[in-house]
């Protein structure tokens, strides 16, 4: 995972780049390089002025199993501690 500041976060985040949009898959990787931890944004939590998004849990090392957990993340974790993968692909 790339090193990055907390004022290079709030900065991205202000200017919204790159924009979270619904269907997006987030990913965080280890030293190594291997996904750890994979999201897909399901929608922008309603009337939530901090920016929370709802995701999907997707299979990764985390959740081997594929469990399907629906749950929510500040804009701010998701941009500190994910990087933007692509597009979801339901093929995958």
């Amino acid at each position: 995972m790339a090193v990055r500041h907390f004022s290079q976060v709030l900065s991205e985040m202000k200017a919204n780049d790159p924009l979270i949009e619904v269907n997006q898959v987030w990913s965080c990787k280890n030293t190594n390089g291997e996904i750890i931890r994979k999201l897909r944004i399901l929608a922008q939590y309603p009337n939530d002025k901090e920016k929370t998004w709802i995701y999907e849990e997707l299979p990764s090392k985390m959740n081997k199993l594929g469990m399907r957990r629906i749950e929510t993340c500040p804009e701010f974790n998701l941009r500190y501690v994910f990087d933007l993968e692509g597009m979801y692909d339901s093929s995958t």
